[in-house]
């Protein structure tokens, strides 16, 4: 990931504040600047080297980044971060 990459994937959480109440038309909340905000620290102090992740909003408010579909970090509306790994 380069320092354009890295702001690439900024840029694509800060579009994520766009999304309104029932953006899944299922009742999901709008993303809360808590979890932009951590988010983006996240990424910001991330190795340029790495694989970029793949920000996605949760219906609750938060934000996962995901990598491949094998480790994700759920970024709470709160800004609480949690981690997923999934196993091949």
């Amino acid at each position: 990931m380069t320092r354009e990459s890295i702001s690439r994937v900024v840029a694509a959480i800060v579009n994520l504040a766009r999304l309104e109440r029932d953006w899944d038309s299922y009742g999901a909340k709008p993303v809360t600047a808590e979890a932009i905000k951590a988010a983006i620290a996240f990424v910001e102090k991330h190795d340029p080297e790495s694989r970029l992740p793949i920000p996605i909003p949760s219906p609750d408010g938060g934000i996962e980044l995901e990598w491949n579909d094998r480790i994700i970090i759920d970024f709470g509306p709160d800004g609480s971060i949690g981690c997923v790994w999934v196993e091949p």
